[in-house]
């Protein structure tokens, strides 16, 4: 295992609309983030073990020959308790982060909203001016930060699922 310390979640580069997270919600991402690094440092590499010494003797013997692509590897996998056990908790961790993003983000949102957008483009190294205060912020408003659907609670879903509100697309 790798003995380098990742940086502090509060250490990541911000930008102007960057937003502002409670202790509680950095010690969540640093949590996640160590939990990652547990996954890919401790975990991954019994994966790895458990493939090399029983997932592909075992489909080599039944046979004959070994994998000829990765999907016959991953139906393979699927059947050790090994790499189910890490991917349900990968795909958690990932999904856990996700939540967490959305949470700080959704819990500042009007002030999000009414952010500088100017100050970010010029951060971003984009050239400001009146095209991209009108036609940006009004894009990014609508793409980025949609009207929540329902009350203002922070449970409900705010139209960031569906794939079309991302995009601009008419609903189907």
């Amino acid at each position: 295992m790798s003995s380098t310390v990742q940086p502090s979640w509060s250490q990541v580069g911000q930008h102007a609309v960057f937003p502002q997270a409670t202790r509680d919600e950095v010690a969540r991402f640093e949590f996640l983030a160590r939990l990652n690094v547990h996954l890919s440092q401790a975990v991954l590499p019994g994966v790895k073990l458990a493939t090399e010494t029983c997932v592909k003797p075992a489909f080599e013997a039944e046979r004959g020959r070994a994998p000829a692509e990765r999907h016959e590897v991953h139906k393979t996998m699927q059947q050790d308790l090994h790499y189910p056990l890490w991917n349900a908790l990968r795909r958690n961790t990932m999904e856990q982060r996700q939540r967490a993003g959305r949470s700080v983000v959704f819990r500042q949102l009007a002030a999000l909203r009414e952010a500088d957008l100017d100050a970010l483009l010029t951060q971003s190294g984009f050239p400001s001016g009146a095209y991209f205060e009108t036609t940006m912020k009004a894009k990014t408003d609508r793409r980025l930060f949609p009207a929540p659907s329902g009350s203002e609670s922070g449970q409900e879903d705010y139209g960031c699922s569906p794939s079309w509100t991302a995009f601009g697309a008419a609903k189907p």
